[in-house]
């Protein structure tokens, strides 16, 4: 029977970087665009200078919080790789990086959609607006994957389980 390779080192090497690079730069870009720019914010587009320093590092917190959430989906994958490549497919830890990155990316699905809700409501308390900008969008793609690789983490692990009953009856 031929063997399948699902380890790369090149995907490898991405999601080493990519854990770590993804979230520092959003967290960066958001941070110089809140201070300085013209942030997204609840409501539409503000201008920086008009903002209250503590209105603009809660909005960099609240939207630092789903990149955060990737940054650790990422490195879940990129362990689960690592284990692939140790020929750990069909075992208990991958299924559980399995099913962590499917609880993160629902959790990443959630989480933006919450800090911007909540940065709404720090704006309206903070800057004395007139009516509160709450701003809501559900992103249906990214949380319909998140539960679907949930999904495969329990098929995953009912094989592992099948795998290991198979190997004591022999």
């Amino acid at each position: 029977m031929p063997t399948v390779q699902i380890y790369s080192r090149r995907l490898s090497l991405v999601t080493a970087v990519l854990q770590w690079l993804v979230p520092l730069a959003w967290i960066a870009i958001a941070t110089v665009a809140t201070m300085h720019g013209d942030p997204e914010l609840p409501g539409g587009p503000a201008d920086a200078s008009q903002l209250q320093l503590s209105s603009k590092i809660a909005f960099v917190v609240l939207t630092s919080i789903a990149p955060l959430l990737l940054g650790l989906m990422l490195r879940e994958l990129h362990q689960l790789l690592l284990l692939y490549a140790a020929g750990e497919v069909f075992t208990a830890p991958a299924v559980v990086r399995i099913h962590r990155m499917g609880v993160l990316l629902v959790a990443y699905s959630l989480a933006d959609q919450v800090a911007f809700l909540a940065a709404g409501l720090v704006l309206y308390f903070t800057e004395r607006l007139t009516e509160v900008p709450l701003v809501y969008q559900l992103h249906l793609g990214e949380l319909f994957i998140g539960l679907v690789v949930i999904l495969l983490g329990r098929i995953m692990g009912m094989a592992c389980r099948m795998q290991d009953e198979l190997s004591l009856t022999v």
